[in-house]
């Protein structure tokens, strides 16, 4: 299990939120269609790995009764203190609780939820565990949403773009590399090699291999554009005070500042670091402060899988 963010304070778990922000909500919408479609009912969602609940209140509105877990006390906190209510009207209900440990909640109650929710957070779970719980938490015909945003590339619109992309290059794999985890791979890889229901025995007859949805899409598909798929945290266009704001979020960027307190948030710090070097790249010295942006492509994966009935 991984536990960087188990550890974050509370000013880092807002930080956490604020760096995030939004997220598509023709996306969610489109996600939220799916299920319908193939028979699941709005009456409980459970948001898994729900950090401070951005992804619980993208939900929200579609969902009678919304609940979110994860394992981190301050994410927890940060998100009940960001509130939040159902299409009912209810507030959203927060417990501290793992991933594989979903099926013990008191509430919802096992084999009440119809849809759970996992945003860019299952790389980091013991998957053949989560299935197991989340067979027993589901109702039959339920199902499970995974998705992910990925950083794919520099783009050409940025000034100098062979020299940012140089820079990027370098922040990612000499200065970050180190710190990477099974788990960053795993998402950045597109979910390729993630461990499904019907990899081991114990869940295989549990959820249906045959209806699975797997998708992926690209900033650069003009069809996904055209969905509205991608603005909020998947828009390409990013102010470099943002940047440095999400960057600073990153489990990797978080390890490395374990790993040198001495230099963690002085001019010297990683991200502090890479952005002087943008601004001067990109021709604004000031281009944190100045409205400056830059360019970035995208994708957003997603995978839908249904309990079985």
């Amino acid at each position: 299990m991984e536990s960087t963010f188990l550890s974050l304070s509370s000013k880092q778990a807002a930080g956490y939120a604020d760096a995030r922000k939004s997220y598509p909500r023709a996306f969610i919408n489109f996600i939220v269609d799916h299920h319908r479609a193939i028979g699941g009912k709005t009456e409980v969602l459970l948001d898994v790995g729900c950090g401070p609940g951005n992804s619980t209140r993208a939900f929200a509105p579609h969902f009678d009764h919304v609940y979110g877990v994860d394992p981190g006390d301050a994410m927890i906190k940060t998100a009940i203190n960001m509130g939040g209510q159902s299409v009912s009207e209810a507030p959203i209900s927060y417990h501290i609780c793992r991933a594989e440990e979903v099926d013990k909640l008191n509430e919802p109650a096992q084999g009440a939820v119809d849809m759970i929710n996992v945003t860019s957070a299952a790389h980091w779970f013991d998957m053949p565990k989560f299935w197991t719980a989340a067979a027993k938490a589901l109702k039959p015909g339920g199902t499970v949403s995974l998705w992910n945003t990925i950083p794919t590339h520099t783009d050409l619109r940025n000034p100098n773009h062979e020299k940012v992309k140089e820079i990027m290059d370098h922040f990612s794999n000499a200065v970050l590399g180190p710190y990477v985890t099974p788990g960053n791979a795993l998402a950045r890889s597109g979910y390729a090699n993630l461990n499904m229901p019907w990899d081991q025995a114990e869940t295989a007859d549990l959820f249906e291999k045959e209806t699975l949805l797997r998708k992926r899409w690209h900033a650069d598909d003009e069809r996904a554009k055209a969905m509205g798929f991608f603005s909020g945290l998947t828009r390409q266009e990013w102010l470099l005070k943002d940047v440095k704001a999400i960057w600073g979020s990153m489990s990797p960027v978080i390890r490395w500042r374990e790993a040198h307190p001495e230099l963690a948030d002085t001019d010297q710090d990683c991200v502090e670091v890479v952005m002087k070097q943008l601004c001067e790249t990109i021709g604004t010295p000031n281009g944190l402060e100045d409205g400056t942006t830059m360019y970035g492509g995208v994708s957003i994966v997603l995978l839908c899988i249904k309990r079985a009935a």
